[in-house]
């Protein structure tokens, strides 16, 4: 039979090629294809006081569509990926994560980490959009990484001017937040490695981790992996409480070096299950006029008052009673 919507063949190339590279990266992981998998319950709270959380949950659940979920048939979880998992609950300390990662590497990655720092390398919490012109030449060293080609490498977009740090600010919500990551070493002033995590619930995604080709080997990304994971699992900042899970992309994402990490790192296969989030309930004193006279946008608009202040209100903290608006 001869193709002739090659969109159509293509499709069925992509398929083909998604299903083969699952089954040898469960098989790295020691599972069988359709094998039940452990499941990561996230749960995801849809609503905040804060409107300036609103997309971290949503930004979430729509990635957490990418993945396998535990109920999944069999043909749908083809053309899904299978999460990469840290269960963070399974490790009490940093120090029983990082003899978990000397046991699966034979004390490689510790040994390299700590020859990394003698260098000089360490890692530090850095303020998003601090090192432009650093984190532009990380992603110009190589060419294509594991999520594919790098436009920057291209020599299309223009390299920024300079380098910039800005303070820390202050998270005001525990449970959303974007806090980055940067790679440094002591004899120079430039970034040499990059993170990026979002939390959102009980949840933490790793949405970028790379560094510059010149320190690959040098064991820099090790420092900064168990860096962050010692934050996280020191569990003394309030911004990590409630944490039980850290998802960094999917197994059958980048070659066998990605692999290897991701097995070494001790992040492994997971399916996604993700729990009903935390419905908002309509106060017991809730005011329809009330709530239409204190808000005169929403009276213009001719909304349900009651509609409008679960999908609406409750996030943006609108008053609904008249003794309310005296508080």
């Amino acid at each position: 039979m001869l193709f002739t919507d090659f969109d159509a063949l293509g499709r069925r190339l992509r398929l083909f090629g998604s299903a083969v590279a699952w089954r040898r990266r469960l098989a790295a992981f020691g599972h069988a294809p359709f094998e039940r998998l452990p499941t990561a319950d996230l749960r995801i709270r849809l609503t905040c006081a804060r409107p300036e959380c609103a997309p971290f949950p949503a930004g979430m659940t729509e990635t957490a569509k990418r993945y396998r979920t535990d109920r999944e048939p069999s043909l749908v979880a083809l053309f899904k990926h299978t999460a990469a998992i840290t269960d963070l609950t399974l490790f009490p300390s940093t120090e029983t994560y990082l003899q978990a990662v000397s046991q699966e590497t034979n004390g490689k990655y510790r040994r390299s980490a700590n020859k990394a720092r003698r260098a000089g390398y360490f890692s530090r919490r850095i303020t998003p959009g601090a090192y432009a012109q650093s984190l532009f030449d990380i992603k110009a060293s190589k060419e294509t990484r594991s999520h594919g080609a790098v436009p920057e490498a291209t020599g299309v977009l223009r390299r920024p001017e300079r380098d910039q740090e800005f303070p820390l600010a202050a998270s005001c919500c525990r449970e959303h937040w974007r806090i980055d990551w940067g790679l440094f070493n002591q004899s120079d002033a430039r970034m040499w490695g990059f993170a990026s995590l979002i939390r959102a619930g009980n949840v933490v995604q790793i949405n970028h981790m790379m560094a510059h080709a010149d320190v690959l080997r040098t064991g820099g990304m090790k420092v900064m992996q168990f860096d962050i994971m010692a934050w996280l699992l020191d569990r003394g900042d309030p911004l990590v409480g409630g944490l039980d899970y850290l998802l960094h992309g999917a197994i059958e994402e980048g070659g066998a070096g990605a692999a290897n990490w991701r097995r070494y790192v001790r992040q492994r296969p997971y399916t996604l299950r993700l729990a009903n989030p935390e419905r908002v309930r309509m106060p017991p004193d809730f005011d329809p006029q009330a709530y239409l006279a204190l808000n005169p946008d929403v009276r213009a608009a001719g909304a349900e008052p009651r509609k409008h202040y679960l999908r609406h209100g409750f996030v943006e903290n609108r008053r609904y009673k008249w003794s309310h608006a005296a508080e």
